[in-house]
């Protein structure tokens, strides 16, 4: 599929318990970036889904800055990271956040 920037890009829908869903896209391009493109957008989706459950929308919570902000996801030297918005300090490589 095309999307509207005329990028190639895969297309994955995921649902909540109530059948609502969010469209995620994959666009082309290098990994790490695709990584965290697709880790924002999961991450805009959990943090609606948080809301929409009366919890606290900070997914994933900043270990350093608690029940603050989350974390954003970036890249950075080719990897696709987690780090504090505020310091930008990394945290942990998309995909190795400890639970």
């Amino acid at each position: 599929m095309v999307n509207r920037f005329g990028q190639e890009v895969i297309n994955v829908m995921f649902l909540n318990h109530k059948r609502h869903g969010q469209g995620i896209q994959v666009p082309e391009g290098d990994w790490p970036h695709q990584l965290a493109n697709v880790a924002d957008q999961i991450q805009e989706w959990a943090v609606e889904e948080l809301w929409d459950q009366g919890r606290p929308a900070t997914w994933p919570e900043c270990p350093f800055h608690p029940a603050s902000h989350p974390l954003e996801p970036v890249v950075v030297a080719g990897t696709a990271l987690w780090r504090c918005p505020k310091t930008t300090e990394p945290v942990a490589a998309v995909g190795e956040l400890a639970s």
